[in-house]
């Protein structure tokens, strides 16, 4: 190999980060399980009670007004998500190996950049969904998150403070293994969603059953609510944790 070629980038074992993912909640789950608890299912739960009733009942006719005042619901409910994404990072890779409260620094001071990557992204999402032959703007989106795979774990090495200079860390990481790591997380949210749903739907049917039956739909529907956030929060720790096993992983971490 001549002096000047540039070395290959690492190849990316999809099992190998499976498996760091597994190890990691397994070594940390004492700090991870209550940060996830409450940044993605406490604040879940209490987002949802925050929407509108036409919102969170089966059925009804969406108004207007219903549609307005579940805004600031899925805002404030965004930055609990983004602020608990950024936290469990900053606890499982930060240099420093901080605390939780100084995570919650660390979090705190990434966080105006991860929202800003978020909302680009959402806006991006938006745009393509209004443009024709929509699936053919699926595969570069896709690629995209596969290169974006690692920012956040880039913006809490770097400090937080761009995110110009943490999505091109990013970019550079994942070079070569895009498509890898979109496929990793494609696979991983389709196989736990399904996963998911299927077991939190016959659990909230048979739920439903009863608390008709007994006369406690009340119940029976904030069991529900409770079950479907406690998925959602497993499911939103379990990307942390692999978008942290990729870092480590590509970096040699």
């Amino acid at each position: 190999m001549s002096p000047n070629k540039a070395p290959s980038p690492p190849t990316l074992s999809l099992s190998r980060a499976w498996e760091s993912a597994i190890l990691m909640l397994h070594a940390e789950r004492g700090v991870l399980v209550p940060i996830a608890g409450l940044f993605f299912f406490l604040s879940g739960v209490v987002f949802s009670l925050m929407l509108p009733v036409e919102m969170r009942t089966p059925g009804s006719e969406l108004t207007p007004d219903a549609i307005r005042g579940a805004i600031w619901p899925f805002l404030l409910s965004m930055v609990a998500l983004v602020l608990g994404h950024m936290v469990i990072v900053a606890h499982l890779l930060s240099p420093a190996r901080p605390t939780v409260a100084e995570a919650i620094v660390i979090a705190a001071r990434c966080l105006p950049s991860a929202l800003a990557l978020l909302i680009v992204l959402l806006i991006v999402v938006s745009l393509l969904g209004a443009l024709p032959l929509l699936l053919l703007w699926v595969v570069p989106f896709l690629y995209l998150i596969g290169r974006l795979a690692v920012f956040a774990p880039a913006l809490v090495v770097g400090q937080g403070n761009n995110p110009i200079a943490a999505a091109k860390t990013s970019f550079a990481v994942t070079h070569g293994n895009g498509w890898r790591a979109a496929g990793l997380l494609v696979m991983l949210n389709l196989g736990l969603l399904f996963g998911l749903a299927v077991i939190a739907m016959a659990v909230g049917m048979i739920l439903l059953f009863f608390g008709k039956m007994l006369g406690m739909m009340g119940v029976a529907q904030m069991l529900v609510l409770v079950i479907a956030n406690a998925f959602q929060a497993g499911l939103l720790l379990f990307n942390v944790l692999v978008q942290s096993a990729l870092w480590r992983q590509l970096t040699a971490g």
